[in-house]
């Protein structure tokens, strides 16, 4: 009943909100790729590759902000890949999405306070 109290406010519907799930599949995707990158550490001349910076890829539009990811925000760095350094970034994405899972649980919890049902 909260939930539907809270969706028919357009609450879960905020730019913060938008925000947070935007960042999130973002780091989903920087995951995959540095995962690849990891998987394919041993293989000659394969270089490394990462997602474009957050800040490159997400957009201001009409109806807010926006994310779409596509090859192109992958680019090679032309670096070759350092397993150890792939494994610390997976480690910090991680960090990073269990911080925004946080920050969005919180969000929730506040917005069941504010509506009577916390």
């Amino acid at each position: 009943m909260a939930n539907n109290i809270a969706k028919g406010l357009g609450i879960f519907n905020t730019n913060l909100i938008k925000l947070l799930t935007h960042k999130m599949s973002y780091l989903q995707a920087s995951a995959f790729e540095t995962s690849r990158n990891v998987s394919a550490a041993d293989i000659p001349g394969v270089r490394r590759r990462e997602v474009k910076p957050f800040d490159k890829v997400i957009k201001k539009t009409a109806h807010g902000i926006e994310i779409h990811l596509s090859q192109s925000d992958v680019t090679n760095t032309h670096e070759h890949i350092n397993r150890e350094g792939e494994v610390l970034n997976l480690q910090n994405i991680a960090m990073e999405y269990q911080s925004l899972i946080h920050v969005y649980r919180r969000y929730h919890e506040m917005i069941r306070l504010v509506i009577g049902r916390g």
